[in-house]
C-alpha cells in the first residue's frame, strides 16, 4: 500500500510538471518554476470551493452552462452526471463536477491555454509580491519527485488530505524555491512573543506606525497577515498597560488611590502572564503522532479563540487608562465610575473589579475623617483640603477645612459631600476649639465601619447609601455634642440676649438710663471725650439696671467704642457700644457680623437720640409756655413750634415702632426658633447670618435702600436743626423774661423814691429792646416755618418711597404715618402715588349683608 501511494504521488508530480510545460511551452525557466511552485501550493492547500456541492445544484449549473454553448449536449448532462455518481469511480465526484463547472466558466475564445496563461500570470505576480524577490534556484523534476517519495512514507497512516498537506508543508521547508516561506509553528512562536510585547524574528515592533507587524520580506499570505495583525494587538495593549503601571509606581504624586488602581492593573497583567506561559507551553510540548511526526496543538485560529477574552479585557483596560491619564484621587475614581456605566455587562464587571480596590484608600480616609476628624491626605487626593495657616478660632470653622469639588467622586452627591465635610469638621472643632481632646465617636465607628465597606458591600447603590447613613449618624452625634457645649458651657443664648438688649436696644430702661447719664458728656465736641469716663458711665448704667443673673459673664464683654471723628462732630456722632467675643463662639459672632451689629446699633442709637431730643424739646416748650405766658405776641411761634414738634414726634415714634417691633422683634423670634431647632453649628451660623442680613435690609441699611435711608437721615438732621432753633428760642424767651423782671424791679425802685417809673430815655431804650426782641422772635418763627415746609417735603418723599416698595410692612408704615391723610392733601406727588393703591383696595369685593362678597358690575 505504501509503494502504491508513493507511486501515485510521483505520478501526480510528473503530471503537474508536464501540465505546466504543456500549457506554457515558450515560458522561460524562472517563470515555469514559479508556476510549478504555485501549482504545488494549490494542491497542498486546505482551500475548498465556496459553492455548495449538492448533486442537484451542480447538475443545474452544468446544464445551464451547456445550454449557452451547445443546447443539444445539455439534454444528456443529467444522465451523465447520474452515471458519475452511480459508478463510484471518483472518490469526490462533487469536486470533479465543480472543477468542470469552473473550467467551462473560464473558457473564452482564446482557448484553455490562454486562460491558463492569464490566470497563472496574475497568481505568479501575487506570489512574487509576497516572496523576498530574491533569485531562487531552478527546481527540476528530480528535486520534487524524490521529496514527494520520502514524504509519502512519513505520512503513512494519515488521511489522504492530511498526507498531501504534510507533504506540501515539508516541500516548502526543504526545497530551495520555498526558503522565503515560514511554517505556522515558526510564526506562532513570534506571535506569542509579540503578545508579550517582545519583537521576534519575523514579527517586529514598528515604531513608525506604533504597532507590531510581520516582516514584509517574509512570504506570508495576506489572510494570515491579517490574522497575525489581530493577534499582535495584544502586544501593543500589553506595552501600553505596562508603561502606565511603571509610570504610576515610580511617581508618588499619584497618591494611594492611584497606587491601588495600578496594583489592581498589575493583577490583571499577572493573569495575562499566565496565559502567555500556557501558550508557550502549548508550542513547546506539541505531542507527536503515532509515526513520530510533530503535530501542532496550537494554531493561529485557535490562538484567536483563546485570546478573545484577554483581548477584550486589555482593550477595556487600555481605554480606561487613556481617560485616567494625569488624574488622581477623587478625579480618578470619578472617571472609573463613569467608565463602569457601560452597556456591556462584561465591561461593567471588569471595571467594577478595578474600581473596588481603588476605593479602599478613599474609604479609609473617609473613616478617619468622619469619625476622628483626622485628615490623612499626604498626596492631596482627598475631597477635603486643610488650610494650615488658619490658627484663629474665629476662622477655624469657616476657613480651615474646605471642600475640593474637583476631587469629589461622581458617586458622592453634593449633599453627601457636605455631610462628610461637616462631620469631620465638627469633630475637629470640638477637639481644637472647644478643648475637648478626648472626644471620640468610637461606638459609631464600630457600628458603621466605613473603611471595610468596599470589601463587605462591594460597590453599588447600597454601599453609597450605607456611607450616607454612617456620615449622617456621625454628623448628627457630633453636632449635638458641639451644640450642647456651646449652649451649656459657653453661654450661646446668654450672648444672644445681651446683644439683643444692648446693641439692638432691647433693654429699654438700660438704654434710657444710659442716655440720661451720657447726655452731658455727649453734648461736648468729640475731641473732648475720654474713653475711661464713658466706660465708667456704662458700668454705672449697667449696675442700676435689672439684668438676668445668667447674663453676668456675657455682660462683661460689653464695652464702649469711639469711632473716628470728623471736624465738627459731637459726642453723639462718635459714641458706640461694642461687644467682644472670643473662643468657639467667635465662629458665630465673627468680626464681619460684629460690624453688622455696630451698623444696626449706630442707626438705632441715632433714632433713639432723636426721640430723646424731641422728649427734651417737649419739656422745654412746656417750660417756655409757663414762663413767658405774660409776654404778648408769642402764641403764633409757640403754637407752630409745638405743632412741628408733635409732627416730628409722631413720625419718629412710628419709625421707631417699625424698627424695634416689626423688624427686630419678629426677626429675633425667628432666630430663636432656628437656633433651638438647629441640627448643627452650620444651621446656627446660617440662621444668625440670615437674621442680621434681614434686619439690615428691612432697616434700609443695604445699598439698594440708600435712597430711603438718605431721606430718613435727612429727617433726623432736620429734627436736630429744629432742636437747635428751639434752644435758641428758649434762650431768647428766658432772656426776655429776665430783662422784663429787672425792668419791673427798677421801675418799682424809682416809684418808691418818688420818681416816675419810666422816664423818656428809659422809655426809648425799652422800645428799642422790645422791637429787637420781636424781630428775633419773627426770625425764629420764620425758621420754624421753613423747617416745617422742609419736613413736609422730606416726609412726602419718604412716604412715596415706602408706597412704591414691595414690602407690605413698609406700606403699612406709610399708612400709619399719614393716618389722617394730611400729607396726601398737602403733597400732590404723594397723593398721585397713593391713589392707584387705594383704587386697587377699593376694587376688592366687600362682604354683603349675608356674609357673602358682593359682586361689582
Amino acid at each position: 500500500a505504501a509503494d502504491s501511494e508513493s507511486a501515485g504521488v510521483m505520478r501526480t508530480a510528473k503530471l503537474v510538471q508536464r501540465l505546466c510545460h504543456h500549457l506554457s511551452p515558450e515560458t522561460d525557466e524562472d517563470r515555469r518554476k514559479a508556476q510549478l511552485k504555485y501549482a504545488v501550493r494549490i494542491l497542498g492547500s486546505r482551500l475548498e470551493s465556496s459553492l455548495p456541492q449538492e448533486q442537484q445544484y451542480l447538475t443545474t449549473l452544468l446544464q445551464r452552462r451547456l445550454k449557452d454553448g451547445a443546447p443539444n449536449r445539455a439534454l444528456g448532462a443529467a444522465e451523465h452526471i447520474q452515471r458519475v455518481y452511480s459508478k463510484r469511480v471518483l472518490r469526490k465526484p462533487e469536486a470533479a463536477l465543480t472543477f468542470l463547472h469552473h473550467l467551462t466558466h473560464s473558457q473564452t475564445t482564446t482557448g484553455t491555454a490562454a486562460v491558463f496563461h492569464q490566470t497563472m500570470a496574475g497568481l505568479t505576480n501575487l506570489s512574487q509580491g509576497l516572496s523576498s524577490q530574491a533569485k531562487e534556484p531552478t527546481v527540476a523534476s528530480s528535486q520534487v519527485v524524490p521529496h514527494l517519495q520520502t514524504t509519502a512514507s512519513v505520512a503513512k497512516g494519515k488521511a489522504p488530505r492530511q498526507q498531501m498537506n504534510l507533504q506540501l508543508q515539508q516541500q516548502l521547508q526543504t526545497t530551495d524555491c520555498y526558503q522565503s516561506q515560514i511554517t505556522e509553528s515558526m510564526l506562532l512562536r513570534d506571535v506569542v512573543m509579540a503578545c508579550h510585547g517582545v519583537s521576534g524574528r519575523y514579527i517586529t515592533y514598528d515604531h513608525r506606525i506604533q504597532a507590531f507587524r510581520v516582516d514584509p520580506s517574509v512570504g506570508v499570505p495576506a489572510p494570515t497577515r491579517q490574522l497575525v495583525s489581530k493577534l499582535v494587538e495584544l502586544g501593543w495593549l500589553f506595552n501600553q498597560l505596562k508603561l502606565y503601571i511603571d509610570t504610576c509606581r515610580s511617581d508618588l504624586s499619584y497618591g494611594l488611590i492611584g497606587q491601588a488602581f495600578c496594583s489592581n492593573l498589575s493583577g490583571h497583567l499577572t493573569e495575562y502572564y499566565r496565559l502567555i506561559a500556557l501558550l508557550e507551553s502549548q508550542i513547546d510540548t506539541s505531542p507527536p503522532d503515532s509515526d513520530g511526526a510533530s503535530q501542532l496543538t496550537l494554531t493561529l485560529r485557535r490562538l484567536v479563540v483563546w485570546t478573545h477574552d484577554p483581548l477584550l479585557k486589555l482593550q477595556t483596560l487600555v481605554s480606561l487608562i487613556d481617560v485616567c491619564a494625569g488624574l488622581k484621587g477623587g478625579q480618578l475614581l470619578s472617571v472609573i465610575y463613569k467608565f463602569a456605566q457601560h452597556g456591556d455587562v462584561r465591561v461593567q464587571v471588569l471595571v467594577q473589579s478595578v474600581l473596588q480596590p481603588a476605593l479602599k484608600p478613599m474609604y479609609s480616609m473617609l473613616h478617619d475623617w468622619v469619625f476622628d476628624g483626622v485628615l490623612n491626605d499626604r498626596y492631596g487626593e482627598f475631597m477635603i483640603a486643610v488650610n494650615p495657616s488658619i490658627t484663629e478660632t474665629e476662622h477655624m470653622w469657616s476657613h480651615k477645612f474646605l471642600l475640593r469639588e474637583s476631587m469629589v467622586p461622581d458617586f458622592i452627591s453634593a449633599s453627601l459631600a457636605g455631610i462628610i465635610l461637616n462631620s469631620g469638621k465638627t469633630v475637629d472643632f470640638i477637639r481644637s476649639a472647644c478643648g475637648t481632646l478626648d472626644f471620640k465617636l468610637d461606638d459609631l465607628s464600630v457600628v458603621h465601619n466605613i473603611a471595610a465597606m468596599p470589601e463587605e458591600k462591594g460597590f453599588d447603590c447600597q454601599s453609597t447609601e450605607a456611607l450616607k447613613q454612617a456620615a449622617s449618624a456621625a454628623y448628627s452625634t457630633a453636632s449635638q455634642a458641639l451644640l450642647q457645649q456651646l449652649i451649656s458651657n459657653l453661654g450661646l443664648f446668654s450672648h444672644l440676649r445681651v446683644l439683643r438688649q444692648t446693641l439692638l436696644l432691647g433693654q429699654g430702661d438700660f438704654i434710657r438710663h444710659l442716655m440720661d447719664l451720657l447726655s452731658t458728656e455727649l453734648e461736648r465736641p468729640a475731641s473732648q471725650l475720654f474713653l475711661h469716663n464713658l466706660t465708667g458711665v456704662l458700668e454705672a448704667a449697667r449696675r442700676v439696671t435689672n439684668w438676668d443673673r445668667e447674663d453676668g459673664e456675657a455682660l462683661e464683654r460689653l464695652d464702649v467704642k469711639l469711632m473716628e471723628a470728623s471736624p465738627g462732630d459731637c459726642g453723639w456722632d462718635v459714641f458706640s457700644l461694642a461687644f467682644h467675643v472670643s473662643g468657639p463662639l467667635s465662629a458665630i459672632f465673627t468680626a464681619e457680623n460684629m460690624i453688622k451689629y455696630l451698623t444696626i446699633f449706630n442707626f438705632l442709637w441715632r433714632g433713639k437720640r432723636i426721640e430723646f431730643t424731641l422728649a427734651a424739646l417737649w419739656n422745654e416748650q412746656l417750660t417756655s409756655m409757663r414762663l413767658v405766658s405774660d409776654i404778648p405776641g408769642l402764641n403764633p411761634v409757640l403754637h407752630d413750634s409745638r405743632m412741628l414738634a408733635a409732627e416730628m414726634t409722631h413720625f419718629i415714634k412710628e419709625v421707631q415702632y417699625y424698627l424695634l417691633f416689626e423688624v427686630l422683634e419678629s426677626s429675633w423670634h425667628e432666630l430663636q426658633t432656628s437656633v433651638v431647632e438647629a441640627a448643627g453649628l452650620d444651621d446656627v451660623i446660617v440662621a444668625h447670618n440670615a437674621f442680621l442680613d434681614g434686619v439690615l435690609q428691612r432697616m434700609f441699611l443695604t445699598e439698594q435702600h440708600q435712597a430711603v435711608l438718605s431721606q430718613l437721615r435727612s429727617v433726623f438732621d432736620l429734627v436736630v436743626e429744629f432742636q437747635l432753633r428751639q434752644e435758641k428760642l428758649h434762650t431768647v424767651l428766658l432772656d426776655e423774661r429776665e430783662h422784663r423782671r429787672r425792668n419791673r424791679a427798677a421801675q418799682a425802685a424809682r416809684t418808691a423814691r418818688g420818681k416816675w417809673a419810666v422816664d423818656a430815655p428809659g422809655e426809648q431804650v425799652m422800645a428799642q429792646h422790645e422791637a429787637k426782641f420781636y424781630a428775633d422772635i419773627e426770625a425764629l418763627h420764620g425758621d420754624v416755618t421753613v423747617i416745617a415746609k422742609s419736613l413736609q417735603t422730606m416726609i412726602g418723599r419718604f412716604l412715596i418711597m415706602l408706597t412704591q416698595h414691595s414690602d407690605s410692612n413698609l406700606k403699612s408704615l406709610s399708612a400709619r404715618i399719614d393716618f389722617n391723610e394730611t400729607y396726601k392733601s398737602r403733597i400732590p406727588q404723594y397723593a398721585e402715588a397713593v391713589s392707584p393703591m387705594r383704587r386697587r383696595v377699593d376694587r376688592k369685593p366687600r362682604a354683603g349683608p349675608s356674609g357673602l362678597r358682593a359682586s361689582h358690575a
